[in-house]
Parts: C-alpha cells; structure tokens; sequence
C-alpha cells in the first residue's frame, strides 16, 4: 500500500446528511415483537490481544494531535500505539501494515522515551517508532508511520486506506484488523484531533466504507477504564462464531446502566454474600445490615465494596479494569472465554517479545491521581482529568435536539462548570464520570433493544445521533397508549458515588430521556402484533436478564467477593459464599515476622533475638511502603493496619532493649560488691541480653535518644504525631 496521499480521492469534509423535514411514515403490518436468542454484538473490553492471523492486514490509526501529545494530555494514546506496532509489527505483517499518525510520534518518542513508557512495567516502546516519514514520501520500511498534520487530510486518507483494506481483504479472503488510539466515543466513532462533529467520523461510516461480508477486527480505547474496546467482527451481525451467550455480552456492554440497583443490592440486605438464613431477626427499619451507625472502619469497607461494584460494571466487567497494561496470562483469557480458542499467535510468544523491549526507570516523583480511575488514561491526574473532560465534550457532540432544548442548556450549565474548572477533585471527577458514563451506556441500551428485537431505527439513526426534534409533533393522540410512559420505568437514574446525596433536582443528574424516547419513536413506527404495554413488557423481561447476568458475573471478580467478605465481617453479618468460590491465596514470599506472631506477643518477643527481629522489621516495613505506593482502592486500610503492627513490636523490640541493658548496668554495678570468688559470674551475667556494639557503642538498632528513667520514648518519624503506644511492653495504644 502506498504511503503517499498525493493522488488519493477527498473523501473527507463531506457533509453529514441534513435532519429529515418531517417525520417518515411507511404503512407497515403488524408483527408480534420476537426477541433474537443469537449474538448481534460482540464487543467487550479486555487487557488482552486479539487473535490475530499472521496474514492479516493491518491499519494503525493515532489520532493525537501535536499540541496535545505531551503525557499530561493525550500522550498515553501514543503510547498505545507503539505498544501495539511493538507486537504486531513482526516479520509476519510486515507489508500487509500500515501507520498513520496525526503527529510525528517517532520524533516525539525517540526524543523522550521515558514520556511514552507503556504500562505498570514502563516498557519502553519507543523503538518501533524509529522509522518516519511524511505520507508524500515513499520510505524504504514497508513498517513506516505514516505522518499528516492535518486532521481533514488524515480522515480522508484514512477513509481511502479502510476502503482499499477492505477490497484486499475481500479479493484475498483474509481478516482485517483496525487499531485506533486517540478520542472516540463508545460506538467506536473516531475524532481527528478534535472532539466535534466536523472532525468525528462514526462508526456507521466507517462500516459503509467498509464490506459487510469481511472479518473486520476493530481496536479502540477502553472510555470508562483501562484496556482497550474489541468487536472481532466488526462488520458482522450477528456476530461470527462465539463462545459466550448474549446475556454474557450485553451484560458486559450495558456497563453502569443498572450500577445503581447492583451497589444497592451488594450493600444492602439482599447482598448475595450474606447468608439470610442465619439471621433470626432483623428491624424492618434497617436499610442496611449492621448497626445503624457504622463506624470509620466499617463505613470504609462498605464504601470500598461500593466503589468496586462500580468500577467493575463500567469497566466492562473486564478483569484488572484500573490496570492499563497488557495482559499475557492464558489461564484467563478474555478471547478465549468470550470469542472462543486461539488459533494464531499464541499469548505466551506475545510475552516473550513483550519481555525482551526495555523497561524504564520509574517516575521520580509520584505525580497523583484520580485515584477511582487508577492508572488508567495515562495513570497521571493532569491526563485523566483530560479524558474525564473530553467524554463531557463527547457527550455535546451527541444527541442534537437534546442540547438545543430547555432541559439540555439547563444540564450544559453543570457540564460547562467542570470543563472550567482548571482542577477538579475527586469528588467532581467521579460525579461527571459517573452522569457521562451512564449517558453513553442506556444510548447503547436503546441500540441493543432496537437491534436484538427487530425494530426499525428512526430516520435510520442510531441512538446517540438521532435528532429528535420531530418527536414531540408524532405523539400519540389523546387515548392512544404512549410506550414512552412504559419504557421511562426500566431504565434507572445514574449512580452517586459513595458519601453523596442525589441532588434531587439537578438536571444533569436526572435520567437522560432520549434512549426512552429512542424506543417509543421505534416502537411508533413499528407496530408490534401486541399492544405497547405488552411489548414493553418483554422489553423489561430483556433487561432484568441482562442485570441479573451482571449480577452473576460480578460474583466472579475474587477482589469483589473478598470486599464483600470483609465489609460483612466488619458488621458481624453470617456470610455465604458463592458456589465453587474460593478465596485466593496471595502469600508469594516466605512468612515475615508480622506472620509468626502468635495471639501472644510477649511469648514471641521473649523468643526473639532483638537484632534478627528489628532486622526483619525493617525489611518488612520497606515492602508494605512499596505495597502502600501501589495499592489500589481497598487495600490501604489492610496494609496501613500492617505498618502500625510493624511500627509496634519495632518499638516492643526497643523497648525490650532498653529494660535488658538498664537491668545489665544494675547488675554490674552489684558485681563490684561481691566477692573475688565471684568476679566471672558477674562478667558473664554483664553482657547478656544487651544490644550493644564492641566498645560500648550503641548498635544500628539502639534508638539516639538517652536511655533513663524518665526519658521520652522513641517513636519511629512516620508515626510521630498519629499515635501513642505504652511503653509498658505491651504494645497497645493508648
């Protein structure tokens, strides 16, 4: 394929076709409504690579632009991009792949590796971006990136290059493989540089540029959490062979559609994880199990359960959704499970070379994030707070009529506040993130109902492009039956995160109603064979399936089974496992002293050798500090609680010290009192149990302050100022 745009066709800057004038009316039969039981949709979100034949063609798309390349922006999305051409840029491919990128990111990278470091390992991808070039010339590479400025002349060699792809593909009876890294919206649309409507090429246009009878595997990020979102067919509906059932996709597309009634239903008393039999009895006024009013321990395990029930369903109910690096592991293979075996490159050959690219150094400095995100978009809070601001501009791009009415310039106020602001908090990016993704994924609801049940699109629009304004004028007539009135019922309003109170009358909070009015206008141009109330019925039997597989899926994430254990444990609550569950084991090395430590500490110290301990300690205190720095939400609580143990019998230890070597001087002292007959005795009996050094001098481990009656205890400097312990021997606080 050629790298040059020099005579290629202007397929860009078309204009979009203009709203109809008046809503179509085409006489149709009426038919009963018939739910499809086949996969139409097969896309997921994984950490994982496709399975990709090695005679596959190949088109990388990065749509950064050069203002925006920097890492506190969209320069995760290069990272992307030259992670993927590090492994799919073999021997195998070469000639049947093509770069194109809206920046020079091979200058960019060679220039500053470290800022395009890939990953929790900070794989260092840089050198598949060695070869360069401009698209009006023809380098010696056939791997070469392809580079244009200009967004306009992007789109439109990229529209030539997805037309020329699939004509190949179809004459050769090979797959095709697309790989996106920038912007882009749930749908898979594509933005060029910019988040409008000038510079968005969607995903139905993509697909008209492309034949519908050829594979098409198509890569773009993952919006709501790390990984990237996969649809290996593209093209196909339904869907080429799969492994998984609808209910298991779609459960996985809805992501926070039904988050509300789910976190309710983990924190509350219909947790699948407490065992309600064992309960005799139980206040009706109680909203939830436990005391009425939980303590700070108790309130962090419910809130961390709440958080992670929510994370997991808008991260697709992907595996490590907060961890933005390839995952090599086969025993939990997303493609497998979903899709069905590999029969190409194995993962185990993708990790080998994985293995063999440079790691780089870590960040000097611990930069923050937005810590409910983790290390996704970019694993900085300068570029998570970015993305978070692009899925609100997103979002304006989205349903016209919506935005131009009352209620939509009511909601923009909100929305325009956060873009305003230069830096948010956690508690604004998480309430944003939370309306936004909601928005995107009932749009992607009313989709799937429209498709699975055989309803007609209006004005051939999907969802989140229709324009809506005609449907106030084609409203049923007085006595006629509104299905809107039945379909508002079975879509809930967004969740708010943990600690917040709905705001009752906020616009923005409010359930978004174009999806609803989506399904009447299908509904009304569709006549079913039954009345409304009954084929939204059906519609409602269709959801509660797809929520109840959620709610089934969520129950295999071990890290939510284990919250849900802990927060029941911490409210005195009977818990009931799910079948065939089993709490991982997560001891890798051997046991620390913390380990050892029976309910008797004084037993243990007394068997201690006081150097040997403090040596363990302090190794110990090292790891649980690099433990601290990546943990993610939930883990803190345990590993803080683990470092003030460790502090404790570190001071114990001391403490212990101190009482020998007192109890040592005072012994000696004695011994000049006794007989000459004596003198080896009290030699002897001077020196046990002390940690000094030859010479006197104190040891490593001897604290700097004087010893004596009176004297202020040591405490070690991280603990200064947040607690007391006695110096009784015991250990307990205060």
């Amino acid at each position: 394929m050629s790298g040059s745009t020099r005579n290629m066709p202007n397929l860009g800057n078309l204009p979009r076709p203009l709203a109809p004038t008046a809503p179509e009316f085409i006489p149709r039969i009426p038919t009963a409504v018939k739910l499809s039981d086949g996969v139409l949709d097969a896309t997921f979100v994984t950490r994982t690579i496709p399975d990709i034949s090695p005679n596959a063609s190949i088109i990388g798309l990065c749509t950064v632009p050069h203002h925006r390349a920097g890492p506190h922006d969209l320069g995760w999305h290069i990272a992307d991009f030259l992670a993927f051409k590090s492994l799919l840029g073999s021997e195998a491919h070469h000639g049947s792949a093509t770069w194109l990128a809206q920046c020079d990111v091979g200058a960019l990278a060679q220039a500053n590796p470290e800022n395009y470091a890939h990953g929790k390992e900070h794989r260092l991808v840089h050198r598949s971006a060695a070869v360069s070039s401009l698209p009006d010339q023809r380098g010696e590479s056939p791997d070469q990136i392809y580079v244009e400025y200009s967004a306009a002349k992007l789109m439109s060699y990229f529209r030539w290059m997805l037309q020329e792809g699939a004509r190949n593909a179809k004459a050769k009876g090979l797959p095709l493989v697309i790989i996106v890294c920038g912007p882009t919206t749930l749908q898979q649309g594509i933005f060029f540089g910019q988040t409008d409507a000038r510079h968005h090429l969607t995903s139905q246009e993509i697909r008209d540029l492309l034949a519908d009878d050829i594979d098409v595997t198509f890569v773009t990020p993952a919006l709501f959490s790390a990984g990237w979102q996969v649809n290996p067919y593209f093209c196909r509906s339904p869907a080429g062979k799969v492994r998984a059932d609808r209910a298991e996709f779609l459960a996985r597309q809805f992501g926070g559609v039904f988050a509300i009634e789910l976190v309710r239903k983990f924190v509350e008393w219909e947790c699948p994880l407490l065992d309600r039999g064992k309960i005799v009895a139980r206040d009706p006024s109680e909203i939830r199990p436990g005391p009425i009013k939980y303590s700070k321990e108790q309130q962090d395990t419910i809130d961390a359960l709440e958080l992670k029930v929510y994370g997991a369903l808008v991260g697709r109910l992907s595996a490590e959704h907060g961890d933005h690096s390839f995952d090599f592991d086969d025993t939990d293979d997303d493609w497998e499970k979903l899709v069905g075996p590999r029969r190409y490159k194995p993962l185990s050959d993708y990790e080998k070379e994985w293995a063999n690219l440079e790691v780089g150094a870590p960040a000097a400095m611990d930069e923050g994030r937005v810590a409910f995100v983790r290390d996704a978009f970019g694993a900085n809070r300068a570029s998570q707070v970015s993305h978070i601001k692009h899925l609100v501009r997103e979002s304006y791009e989205a349903w016209p009529y919506y935005w131009s009415g009352p209620i939509g310039n009511i909601a923009r106020e909100s929305f325009d506040k956060f873009l305003k602001n230069s830096s948010p908090d956690d508690f604004d990016c998480q309430e944003m993130f939370n309306i936004v993704e909601h928005r995107a994924s009932i749009t992607v609801l009313a989709d799937m109902v429209v498709k699975y049940f055989g309803l007609t699109k209006p004005d051939g629009e999907p969802c989140r492009d229709w324009d809506q304004r005609w449907t106030h004028e084609s409203k049923p007539k007085a006595g006629q039956p509104d299905p809107f009135e039945f379909i508002c019922n079975y879509i809930p309003r967004p969740n708010a995160p943990p600690g917040m109170n709905f705001h009752n009358h906020s616009i923005a909070y409010a359930r978004l109603e174009v999806p609803a009015r989506y399904l009447s206008e299908s509904l009304r141009r569709h006549p079913p064979g039954d009345d409304y109330k009954a084929t939204a019925d059906k519609i409602s039997d269709f959801l509660k399936e797809i929520k109840t597989a959620q709610g089934e899926l969520l129950l295999k994430d071990p890290e939510l089974v284990q919250m849900g254990i802990d927060w029941l444990r911490a409210v005195d609550m009977p818990i009931c496992l799910p079948d065939g569950f089993a709490l991982p084991e997560v001891q890798t090395a051997p046991l620390g002293l913390l380990d050892l430590l029976p309910n008797s500490l004084e037993e243990t110290l007394s068997n201690t050798d006081s150097e040997e301990g403090l040596r363990q300690l302090e190794v110990e205190q090292l790891e649980l500090a690099r433990q601290l720095v990546n943990a993610g939400p939930g883990e803190y609580k345990g590993i803080i609680k683990k470092l003030t143990v460790n502090c404790g019998v570190m001071d114990m230890l001391h403490d212990r010290d101190r009482k020998k070597k007192a109890e040592a001087q005072e012994e000696s002292s004695g011994s000049e009192q006794r007989t000459e007959a004596e003198p080896s005795d009290a030699g002897t009996s001077s020196t046990q149990g002390t940690s000094e050094a030859p010479g006197g001098e104190p040891s490593l481990h001897t604290p700097r302050a004087a010893e004596g009656e009176g004297q202020t205890a040591y405490v070690p400097p991280h603990l200064r100022g947040l607690k007391k312990y006695r110096r009784d021997g015991t250990g307990r606080p205060q």
